[in-house]
């Protein structure tokens, strides 16, 4: 069976049927797989998801799908100004490595349904987004993950060089960046 790539737009007729399914993997791989309440379970998605999904243009925000016929299979977020993406949404993350903003301006978000991850796709996801970014003179690219994750190899396999460990409270976070022609 093979695997589409294909960039969302945000006038996509079934968009909202692409959220859905982009959501059920989103709290399928989190960290965070217990939440206290509903609440709380809606906080952490409009904190790291919604912001993604419900941007009216593709001016900075980014969304790509793979896709198996009309199943989603893995995503990926982006955003090509997170200097500007900090103005409207407050993260540790982003705060605690704006110093590297400059050179690593766009930063993304993947995740794989589980029964797709090593198969390559999150790879050919991520070099879409970088097509895009270079397209549109972006110069770097970056995420943030946990220094022990198991996702850094893979990352590293991706061209994710520059790294950067700095501690949040009792948190340590890694700044993973690549730069881009």
């Amino acid at each position: 069976m093979s695997t589409d790539i294909i960039q969302v737009l945000p006038d996509k007729s079934n968009r909202l049927d692409l959220c859905n399914q982009i959501e059920t993997i989103f709290f399928q791989t989190s960290s965070v797989q217990h939440f206290p309440s509903e609440q709380a379970r809606m906080i952490f998605k409009d904190r790291w998801l919604t912001p993604y999904l419900s941007a009216a243009t593709t001016e900075f925000y980014s969304l790509w799908v793979a896709m198996e016929e009309s199943r989603i299979v893995g995503y990926l977020t982006g955003h090509s100004n997170t200097l500007r993406f900090r103005a409207d949404h407050e993260h540790i993350s982003l705060s605690l490595f704006a110093d590297l903003h400059d050179d690593f301006p766009a930063h993304l978000h993947i995740n794989m349904a589980p029964h797709q991850q090593g198969k390559g796709v999150g790879a050919s996801l991520i070099q879409a987004y970088l097509k895009e970014l270079q397209s549109k003179k972006i110069g770097g690219v970056h995420l943030v993950t946990g220094p022990k994750a198991r996702n850094t190899s893979f990352y590293r396999r991706q061209g994710f060089s520059t790294e950067c460990i700095r501690t949040s409270g009792s948190v340590d976070l890694l700044f993973m960046g690549q730069k881009l022609d």
